[in-house]
């Protein structure tokens, strides 16, 4: 499975693969990198404050954590599982 993050901008994300991940992520069918990948792309265009509350709850908890950045950057300076 290819990486959901882009160089440019996140909305260039095709539709149809970013349902398919997030149905993959509802699923239990992503590994930690995925989740962080599929997280950046959603606090980049914004989509992680606008979806169900429980991925904007799960946003803050990995920009708290410090594995993303506000802006959607992946750290990987701790994995939150």
């Amino acid at each position: 499975m290819k990486p959901l993050t882009m160089k440019t901008k996140a909305f260039m994300v095709p539709t149809r693969q970013l349902t398919k991940r997030l149905s993959d992520y509802e699923s239990g069918n992503l590994n930690v990198d995925q989740v962080l990948d599929l997280y950046s792309v959603l606090i980049q265009n914004g989509m992680a404050w606008t979806l169900e509350s429980k991925y904007g709850r799960m946003a803050r908890h990995l920009i708290d954590s410090g594995s993303l950045t506000s802006d959607g950057t992946i750290t990987h300076e701790h994995l939150p599982f």
